[in-house]
């Protein structure tokens, strides 16, 4: 788990749309001209559609104004590429960040066409800031939030963005275009088991949860929520199948290392883990012995008659 810890961070490339061609700088090639370079993880490569989407007044403003104009003139966003992915944060810096900066060229330098200010490797890593920095950053952050114009503008904003990355539709309701494609699926299945496949994050995940629920206002505000919540009947189908004991009909056959299970839950009991667990064992390609049966094994499983709780070897 530690070798994925490690490799989160990934380097990706702002295209121009408006200007495609052959583009080679040293052993860097494109189909449209490149105006940045960054690296990150997670939704890091889409934040500068967002900022953009929202007006900063702040930051690299040369690069902003260059997706602002793409969008006005094209009504389209950049062409976003993922040059490296699954790297160590030095690997994005020093192997990829940096050297495709110094080949590619800044623009302000006059060296070339990329927007970046910087030759890479500063963004926030290894940066700390100061109380004072933290007070003023706290300060500014909270007379802004505290105007309703300004949080009802970037709320709009950021879902006009994400509905153009087909990431959220304007109920707030992930993209099924999104998770139609296999491969944002395996991403974020790997991304979650970074986050949380680590005893300590799982652990700081816990106490914000504990710390946020003694908040009687937030408590109060989740059970609201919660009212409003009603699953689809596909969702209902879904967990009734999750939570299925042996006998329900509605029960997927489940192989653990070889052992056949009439239920999700059985197999949970067997191992001593949440039914929620398992689940996530069965789907995510980390754990290759935990999966469904095939049509062809639940025949020849039931053929034998070997179903209880406590399951065995076929």
């Amino acid at each position: 788990m530690q070798l994925l810890e490690d490799r989160r961070f990934y380097v990706y490339v702002y295209l121009d749309p408006r200007k495609p061609g052959k583009y080679v700088y040293g052993e860097y090639e494109f189909d449209y001209e490149p105006f940045y370079v960054g690296k990150g993880y997670g939704n890091r490569k889409n934040d500068h559609l967002v900022e953009s989407g929202r007006n900063f007044k702040k930051g690299n403003q040369c690069k902003l104004n260059k997706i602002r104009k793409i969008q006005r003139v094209i009504k389209e966003d950049p062409i976003i590429i993922e040059y490296a992915k699954w790297l160590t944060e030095e690997e994005s810096i020093y192997k990829y960040e940096i050297p495709m900066i110094n080949n590619i060229g800044r623009i302000d330098k006059g060296m070339g066409p990329l927007t970046n200010l910087t030759d890479g490797g500063q963004g926030l890593s290894g940066w700390v800031p100061t109380d004072d920095t933290v007070k003023k950053m706290r300060d500014s952050s909270k007379i802004r939030w505290d105007n309703p114009k300004n949080r009802e503008h970037a709320r709009l904003k950021t879902l006009e963005t994400f509905e153009r990355l087909h990431i959220i539709d304007w109920t707030g309701k992930i993209s099924r275009e999104y998770w139609k494609d296999e491969n944002n699926r395996k991403e974020q299945s790997i991304r979650m088991s970074i986050v949380y496949g680590k005893s300590e994050n799982r652990k700081i995940q816990s106490e914000k949860a504990k710390n946020a629920w003694k908040n009687k206002e937030y408590r109060q505000q989740q059970i609201e929520r919660l009212k409003k919540y009603r699953p689809s009947e596909e969702t209902k189908k879904k967990i009734s199948i999750a939570t299925a004991r042996d006998n329900n009909p509605r029960a997927r056959i489940v192989v653990v290392n070889g052992i056949f299970f009439g239920s999700i839950i059985s197999a949970a009991d067997f191992e001593n883990i949440t039914g929620a667990s398992m689940n996530y064992k069965i789907r995510n390609e980390l754990f290759p012995d935990y999966r469904y049966a095939t049509e062809t094994e639940i025949r020849e499983w039931r053929e034998k008659n070997i179903e209880n709780k406590e399951g065995r070897s076929i």
